[in-house]
């Protein structure tokens, strides 16, 4: 990027952003929500040359498009819903990458409407959790059930 001419700040360094700043590295643990809430773009690590990619739904529920490389494994079902839904794009290497993040950069309807995918994705995937709840009642009441009839001696031992 440098080469390129392109301003980096890195967080490691504690490099200064200002507005002349290109591109933001955050190479940094535990602030993936601060970098998200700064742009619309976001490209999701280690899913070009790394091994299964990370988690694409914290950038999608902070309204950025999403970008990936092939390699994402680890997080299959989710990049197939983001695709599926128009919110997230699969890049095969860095010069598909560069494209993409040009063609969003320059074109705010298209970045809007995966943004707005990505935002709609994530509303409906909310209530997992008590879908679950739901579907193991009538496997777990019984046993709610039969725990509260046994005595508790018999219980302990």
């Amino acid at each position: 990027m440098v080469e390129k001419g392109m301003k980096v700040a890195r967080r490691t360094r504690d490099d200064v952003i200002t507005p002349d700043v290109d591109v933001l590295l955050g190479d940094t643990i535990g602030e993936m929500g601060l970098y998200l809430r700064l742009t619309e773009i976001a490209f999701v690590g280690r899913s070009l040359t790394g091994e299964g990619g990370q988690n694409p739904l914290e950038p999608a529920m902070l309204g950025c498009a999403v970008l990936a490389g092939p390699k994402v494994g680890n997080f299959r079902e989710s990049y197939q819903r983001l695709v599926r839904s128009g919110s997230a794009r699969i890049v095969r290497d860095a010069e598909m990458l560069a494209k993409a993040v040009h063609f969003l950069m320059t074109n705010d309807l298209a970045r809007h409407k995966m943004i707005d995918a990505g935002m709609e994705s994530m509303q409906e995937m909310r209530g997992a959790l008590m879908a679950t709840v739901k579907g193991l009642e009538p496997y777990i009441n019984p046993l709610t059930v039969k725990a509260k009839l046994e005595p508790r001696a018999a219980r302990r031992g």
